[in-house]
Formats: structure tokens, sequence, C-alpha cells
């Protein structure tokens, strides 16, 4: 209430105040009028805003319970409630948490439960080093002031700022740069960072979770990942075990992406048949859940009558055995007239399995599979070993 509205609220207790309004000329009442007006508007305002921010955090609430609920959908199966309590523990807790497991095991759904579960006020902040140039990572992780280099025509906060009473969740952690390893374990220890050009510290209260493919261990060996900073993070590993190994999941994730699909494309309910169920099960699933997600997804947009077609399945499955008895029909004698160090005997036979595999990184038949090496591993492989231009471009499809 403004200063003119306390005094004329005064004015209305006073007793002789009837008596003396009553002998006022109009010339004095209009502004009267007019200012007891102008505060009834404030009042009404004021109380449609509070009834605003009460509805808004109703539906925040209810939002909130309504993810929750989402987070217990079958995504992960029977053979992961153990661990599934574990997690759900482990979440109130402000614990560093680190999730390993393949790609397109579900690890950001992991960790998004994770925050659901947390009771966190804030946002699920996702990051994804592999999709930021190194040169602007500085600057999307922590922001920046305006003029602080060129181009920086304004103030932009960064992730880490963003991510503020909420989860931050860093997808493949072994991707992110040295440079920027050590700024990310001081925000860790101190909460506090600067950004880019400002001299202000700024704090940021948040819940770190990370996730990678990668063998992290064997990258401090390598002196490609700060050893600190890997037992900072790691406080809760939790580890997804592949598709392949949880067998009895496959399932009830292709029925879960068969409801889903089915509203999502208004398609007629479809059932999975028992040849079916078993093409499925005996499937590898090199891509994991991510891969399953996008066969059924396939099969339901293109099925009829609420029969599925997975024989694009079947197509991909045949290539793959057909290309493993290619290589087991096309080997050729490996031989050498010189006397190579080890590394260059690994760098000939590297260059020599991605050949004969024509480029396929991963997947039955593929370099990994022959190598028995992780696609993380044999990218940094590669890279390490400096081999040609060509080889650098193998993994593409």
């Amino acid at each position: 209430m403004s200063l003119e509205g306390s005094f004329f609220c005064m004015m209305l207790e006073n007793i002789y105040l009837p008596d003396y309004i009553a002998h006022l000329s109009r010339k004095i009442l209009d502004p009267l009028h007019k200012l007891l007006k102008q505060e009834l508007r404030i009042v009404h305002e004021t109380k449609k805003r509070m009834e605003f921010s009460s509805s808004t955090a109703a539906h925040k609430n209810k939002e909130a319970a309504a993810r929750i609920d989402a987070s217990k959908t079958p995504y992960y199966g029977k053979s992961l409630q153990t661990m599934l309590q574990e997690v759900d523990r482990v979440a109130p807790t402000d614990a560093s948490i680190l999730i390993l497991g393949e790609t397109g095991v579900g690890k950001e759904v992991l960790a998004k439960r994770i925050h659901e579960h947390s009771g966190c006020l804030g946002s699920f902040i996702p990051v994804h080093p592999s999709s930021i140039p190194e040169t602007l990572f500085e600057s999307e992780f922590f922001g920046h002031e305006q003029g602080a280099f060129t181009g920086a025509l304004r103030q932009r906060c960064g992730l880490v700022e963003l991510a503020d009473k909420g989860t931050l969740f860093i997808d493949e952690l072994g991707d992110i740069p040295m440079s920027i390893q050590v700024k990310l374990l001081r925000v860790l220890q101190e909460k506090t960072f600067f950004r880019i050009g400002g001299e202000k510290a700024r704090i940021s209260d948040f819940r770190l979770v990370a996730a990678t493919n990668r063998d992290l261990q064997c990258m401090v060996a390598d002196g490609t990942f700060r050893e600190d900073l890997y037992y900072r993070i790691s406080v809760v590993p939790f580890v997804l075990p592949p598709l392949r190994e949880r067998r009895d999941d496959i399932l009830l994730l292709a029925q879960h992406f068969i409801d889903y699909y089915t509203k999502r494309y208004k398609r007629k309910q479809s059932k999975i048949s028992i040849a079916e169920q078993q093409q499925l099960m005996a499937y590898a699933w090199p891509g994991n859940i991510r891969e399953l997600k996008s066969v059924i997804e396939r099969a339901v947009i293109l099925s009829r009558n609420g029969t599925l077609d997975l024989k694009l399945l079947v197509t991909s499955q045949t290539k793959e055995r057909e290309t493993v008895s290619d290589h087991a029909s096309n080997k050729k004698t490996i031989y050498f007239d010189d006397f190579p160090s080890i590394e260059e005997m690994q760098k000939r036979y590297i260059k020599y399995v991605l050949e004969a595999c024509k480029g396929k990184i991963y997947g039955p038949g593929s370099a990994c599979d022959i190598l028995k090496i992780k696609r993380s591993t044999l990218y940094a492989k590669i890279k390490q070993l400096k081999l040609d231009k060509t080889s650098r471009l193998y993994g593409e499809e």
C-alpha cells in the first residue's frame, strides 16, 4: 500500500471523520475518491497475484507428482529393482552420483529419476559435452559477462548457474576438456564460480549426476582425466547393465514402447506374438534400450490391423550374421618383414581390423567386437596412434 493510502486508512479510524466528510465539497471529495479507488485496485491485483501464485505452486506440485509417477513406468524391469531401491535411498542426499553403462542403456533416464526423487526445488539441467565445441565450453558451462570476448553482446548465465538448487547432469563425463575439469572440481568443492569476464564470485548449490560409457580409471592412468575429479564425482557409482544381460526386461520394455507409440501414432493396439517374442529375445541388441525403442517405433508405424512389422529387425540380424561369416571366410595372413615395436604392431593390427570391417565400429562383426574393446577406447586408440584420415572416418554409417 502506498504512503497516501496508509495515511487515508489512519484517517478512517478517526471518529470525527464522518461529520467532517459530510461538510466537504465535491472539489475535495473527488481526489479522495480517486485515491480510494486506486488503493482498492491495488488490493484487488495483489489478491489476484496471490491466488495465481498459489495456483501455480499447486500446479507445480501436481507436475512433480506426475513426474514421479512417470518414473515408475516399467522403463527398468524387475532385474534392476534392487539397484533402483538403492538409487531411491541415495536420491535425497547431496552426494555426487556416477552412472556407468554402454550407450543406450538409459543413463539419462536414471539421472532424471534421481532428480525427481531428490526433492530438489531447482531444474534438471542436462549437459552434453560432445556437442559443445571446446572453445565455447567454458562459456556454456559458466556463462559470461557482456563484452567479455568478441561476440559476447549480452550477459549470459551458464549451465552451472541454471542448475542452482537443482541437478546438473553431465552426459559422457569423459568428453570434458582438461582445462574445464580443474574448474569443475573447484565448483564441486566450493560451490562458487566466476563468469567469463566477471569479477564477482557466484554461488550455485547444485547436485551433480554424471554418466559415461568410458573407463575413467584407464583415462586417469593415461593422464586424460583428473584423478582428484574422478574420486570427487564417483562418490556413489551405479552400473546399468546392457540389455543383453537383462533379457527378462526385453518383453516388458517392448510392450511399454508398443503402448506408448500406439497412442502417439493412433494405431490399432498391437500385441506381441509368440514368434515375435522369440525374435526379440534372440536378438543381441547392441544399441540397447535406444535400439529397442527405435525398432518398436518403426514396427508400430508400419503395423497393419494391429500386426507388428519386425521384418527390418530380421533383415538387420541376417546382415550382421553375413558380416561375421564374411570375416571368417576372408581371413588373411598377417605378417611383417621388419621388427616393429608393440605400439607400431598395435597400430597395424587396428588398421587391418578396421579395413576388414569396412568401417563398422560397433555391433556384431564390428571392430569393437573383434578387438574386444569399447567403442570409446577404439576411438581413443585411433587418435593416439595417429591413424590416417580415412581411418578417422570409421564409425560413420
